[in-house]
């Protein structure tokens, strides 16, 4: 979750799980 500041309440992209 590198990303996962930016989706906070979002984990449903793939960003956040990658």
């Amino acid at each position: 979750m590198a990303d996962d500041k930016r989706y906070t309440g979002m984990h449903s992209s793939p960003i956040s799980w990658q």
